[in-house]
């Protein structure tokens, strides 16, 4: 079983060329942008930025888009002074960056970091805007192009969709529920039409 067998030692016979190092088997889920065990995911956010300008800007405030906010950037992660700190061994790669290979001949992406709360913030952040963009495409608010404009229309409002299939205000809206599905087709009772955009 995974995590029994003492390190070194292989979990099928048909790999006893490789060495089993158990530590690897929460950290290495990312394959080769993995992150390094001494990176503490509990209190930091982490990112792979291409080496050179892309890392550079990402240092810079974020704009978070649809949004009037701003994120602190990221800071590249640096490896700790010491690899055991209760006894002060120092770390083969103390104060050195992370960095990964990319695809083309010398290019690397570095490991980045910023505080795990800003990131939750940031992604709340976007959260809520997504959220207030549909609720105001769905209410017609930002619907700006016609159906026949090149390019996505948008969402197809309520207004609309109500017109569409005859489906007056009713309980169902009033409770916050949708009136948008309902059991009954909309062609009872009347010529039914297509829904198109």
């Amino acid at each position: 079983m995974i995590g029994k067998r003492p390190a070194g030692v292989p979990d099928h016979p048909n790999f006893n060329l490789l060495r089993r190092d158990d530590s690897l088997i929460q950290t290495n889920l990312g394959g080769r942008f993995s992150l390094p065990r001494e990176f503490e995911t509990t209190k930091l956010a982490s990112g792979f930025y291409l080496e050179g300008q892309e890392a550079h800007a990402m240092r810079s405030e974020q704009v978070l888009i649809g949004t009037a906010l701003l994120a602190p950037g990221w800071e590249p992660w640096k490896y700790p002074q010491y690899s055991d700190e209760a006894k002060k061994v120092a770390h083969p790669l103390a104060g050195k960056l992370h960095k990964v290979a990319g695809t083309k001949e010398g290019e690397n992406y570095i490991l980045m970091c910023r505080p795990l709360e800003v990131q939750i913030q940031v992604n709340h952040a976007f959260g809520v805007a997504s959220i207030e963009r549909m609720t105001a495409e769905q209410r017609g608010e930002t619907l700006t192009l016609g159906p026949d404009a090149a390019g996505d229309p948008g969402m197809l409002t309520d207004a609309r969709l109500r017109e569409e299939i005859g489906v007056e205000r009713d309980n169902d809206e009033l409770s916050g529920r949708s009136t948008a599905v309902h059991a009954q087709p909309a062609g009872i009772g009347r010529q039914q039409r297509r829904i198109s955009r």
